[in-house]
């Protein structure tokens, strides 16, 4: 049997999984992990997981960027879509403070279209692949 490591960036993901491939997760076909709170663990999970013998890994969003080349076996990237970051934003208006969205440089230009025509106010920062977010 193939299996797939499934690292979930947060806890709705772990369940949409669950819900979606419930016979796959039961099996051990599907195993899911949440994705660690610190950047420094990323390296450590990639690695015990292809040790756990997975024949694949699958990751969502700048994870990827981090995994790929720490692995032997092959990691698949989920891509982050706007209506991700619409949505997240629509969540964050619950806090009543200052939102900053920050994203890679070459998830912005979608975003950077629909800026005018939603009804919330954040500030977008932009990072390049290999720069260091502060």
């Amino acid at each position: 049997m193939i299996r797939i490591g499934i690292i979930a960036p947060y806890e709705g993901f772990k369940e949409q999984i669950e819900v979606i491939y419930p016979e796959e997760v039961a099996s051990g076909m599907f195993y899911i992990e949440p994705l660690p709170a610190s950047l420094d663990d990323f390296p450590r999970q990639a690695k015990r997981m292809e040790k756990m013998g997975f024949d694949a890994l699958i990751v969502r969003g700048g994870t990827y960027e981090i995994m790929q080349p720490i692995v032997s076996i092959p990691v698949v990237q989920i891509p982050i879509a706007l209506l991700d970051v619409l949505d997240a934003l629509s969540h964050s208006q619950q806090y009543k403070k200052r939102i900053v969205v920050v994203l890679r440089a070459t998830n912005c230009m979608s975003l950077e279209r629909v800026i005018p025509y939603t009804k919330y106010e954040f500030d977008l920062v932009r990072f390049e692949q290999d720069e260091a977010v502060n």
